[in-house]
């Protein structure tokens, strides 16, 4: 899996099955055989892309029960964002850019060898690691510059903190707009680029040929009668 460079850890489904064909017995002797969880445009995604994903700090972090299904659901969005990103070819990220990415990477494990106990436990090194890296950054500016948003009025300012006084609270207590206008029009900012985004992502979806083969292990286990 060293080779997962191009959108990720995703990779065409040929060369994956080639790979597959090429090394059986490195396979069979696996104790857990990865498997696919979706297709893309031609983009494998597989378990194995998961697992990394999480392990790495690839995507945000998943606040629902079913983990493999948000991951993989992020990934599907993202390989879905990087051919976007691929036609349009926004300014490559500098080498000191993807150096700090792989040092906060690296600084999310206790140590230089638990760190690479990752690496090699899902079958990646540092090239594909830095490339997916090269990867988010090229996605990051592209959607900064895509997808802007025009300063909100005090109006629309005083009106989402109304609306969300909750986020602005400190010590159970609301925070006087005065102190937090900042934080609130930067979160009103986020939410409206956020929106559009979705709707950009949803029209990707529509159009895309996605086969989505995850299925959670609740749903897949016989039933007891």
């Amino acid at each position: 899996m060293a080779h997962r460079i191009a959108r990720g850890f995703a990779r065409p489904v040929i060369g994956a099955l080639m790979l597959a064909l090429a090394a059986p017995s490195r396979v069979a002797a696996q104790e857990v055989i990865d498997r696919m969880m979706a297709v893309v445009s031609g983009d494998l995604i597989m378990m194995s892309d998961v697992t990394a994903a999480v392990d790495f700090g690839l995507v945000p972090p998943a606040t629902s029960d079913d983990v493999t299904r948000t991951v993989l659901s992020q990934l599907i969005d993202r390989s879905l964002m990087l051919a976007e990103v691929e036609r349009y070819a926004p300014p490559e990220p500098s080498r000191a850019a993807v150096d700090r990415e792989y040092q906060s990477v690296s600084t999310r494990f206790s140590s230089p060898e638990a760190f690479a106990e990752a690496l090699a436990r899902n079958g990646i090194d540092e090239s594909s690691l830095r490339a997916t890296l090269r990867a988010n950054l090229r996605l990051r500016a592209y959607l900064e510059q895509r997808f802007t948003t025009v300063p909100p009025s005090d109006a629309e300012i005083e009106a989402y903190y109304r609306e969300h006084r909750e986020r602005f609270t400190r010590n159970g207590r609301p925070q006087p707009l005065d102190e937090v206008r900042a934080d609130v029009e930067q979160a009103l900012g986020l939410d409206r680029r956020q929106s559009m985004v979705d709707e950009w992502l949803a029209g990707l979806r529509r159009r895309a040929p996605i086969t989505d083969v995850y299925v959670p292990e609740a749903a897949a286990a016989p039933r007891l009668r």
